[in-house]
């Protein structure tokens, strides 16, 4: 450890150096952008999405612990029952 041998960097040679780290970290990145596929929106629907009908009720029950029932039917219908809000 006593006998270190050091090399003295002159300006070129910190130039050098700095040019070569510089190099290092930018070159992956530019790759990437170069690379980097072309990004597409997703397609507009053709019709605006709308509910058709909703109905909304009070739940009259009065167990608190009845957390209601969901119940998905085809054509995309939904129906919750006995659900409380907080």
């Amino acid at each position: 450890m006593t006998d270190r041998f050091v090399h003295n960097l002159n300006l070129g040679k910190s130039l050098l150096l700095a040019a070569a780290g510089t190099a290092a970290l930018t070159a992956p990145i530019l790759i990437g952008i170069v690379h980097a596929p072309p990004v597409r929106a997703q397609p507009q629907p053709e019709k605006p999405l709308a509910f058709e009908v909703a109905s909304v009720k009070p739940n009259k029950t009065a167990d608190p612990h009845n957390f209601g029932t969901i119940k998905g039917q085809p054509g995309g219908r939904l129906t919750i029952t006995g659900a409380l809000s907080t």
